[in-house]
């Protein structure tokens, strides 16, 4: 007797689920509905969502460098001038600052400084950066932790 009342319910739900849907099924059918179309729920409507923030504008960004304009603010004029002269100070005679196209970090600088004893002979620095202003200062603190090197030497030979 259980076995029967069992198949009796499995039989009722095998057949009874495909009836209930067949009402969407008809729609769809005959165009009255749509298949996306979602089923009827009855929702207790909540208290209205605030509306998202508007997106801000983009934060202004500082100018960037390019290989027309390497220093693009006056403030990195300065700087790179300032380190410039800094490096004529400490004996350099030459100095270049190039764009790389292609390469990364892009911007190259280069530099020749005159050994203090001997001016025929120079020593090279050479330093990369993603930006023109930072590869200047670091061959300038380059230059300028040789400067310390030698004096120590110097020094320790007198």
């Amino acid at each position: 007797m259980p076995s029967t009342v069992r198949l009796l319910i499995l039989g009722a739900f095998v057949l009874g689920m495909p009836l209930l849907a067949l009402p969407q099924v008809l729609g769809v059918l005959t165009g009255q509905t749509t298949a996306e179309a979602p089923l009827p729920m009855d929702i207790e409507a909540g208290p209205p969502r605030p509306e998202p923030p508007a997106p801000s504008p983009p934060a202004p960004t500082a100018p960037r460098a390019t290989a027309a304009d390497p220093f693009p603010t006056e403030e990195s004029r300065r700087r790179s001038a300032a380190a410039q002269e800094r490096l004529k100070v400490l004996g350099a005679s030459v100095f270049t600052l190039q764009y790389l196209p292609g390469q990364e970090p892009p911007f190259l600088a280069y530099c020749e400084v005159d050994l203090p004893q001997s001016p025929a002979l120079r020593k090279e620095f050479e330093v990369r950066g993603a930006e023109p202003l930072e590869a200047v200062l670091a061959v300038l603190d380059q230059v300028e932790q040789w400067h310390v090197r030698i004096s120590r030497t110097g020094a320790a030979r007198r």
